[in-house]
């Protein structure tokens, strides 16, 4: 059996690789929920656009994380983790079309490459 997942980070540009590095600042707390299903499917959504994903199977098929802080009493969220088990009909490239469905302006982070050099600078 694939066990495939998809992965969507929701922070700010500064701060999204502490997030995909598994970590969190020292004042951050972090709420996990998990999101079970009982009718072998669920509802994703997001801003009025959805999706039906045919899970195939009960259980657990999502886990959300969320990131925040308190100031005061006040709680800010800092970041969403949403961690969504996909059934195993879906491929790669489906996946890749649910998230451009879902997030239209999204672009793929790119890192720029290091120009070599032939020792240390002096």
């Amino acid at each position: 059996m694939m066990h495939r997942t998809m992965t969507i980070f929701l922070a700010p540009h500064d701060h999204i690789n502490v997030y995909l590095s598994n970590h969190k600042y020292k004042v951050q707390q972090e709420e996990n929920k998990v999101i079970g299903v009982d009718t072998a499917r669920y509802l994703l959504e997001v801003d009025g656009r959805y999706d039906e994903i045919k899970t195939m199977a009960d259980g657990v098929w999502s886990i959300t994380s969320e990131v925040y802080r308190m100031n005061g009493n006040r709680r800010i969220s800092d970041a969403v983790i949403i961690v969504v088990d996909m059934p195993e009909g879906k491929d790669f490239h489906e996946m890749c079309a649910l998230a451009r469905y879902f997030f239209e302006d999204m672009e793929q982070i790119v890192q720029k490459k290091r120009k070599k050099k032939d020792g240390p600078e002096r």
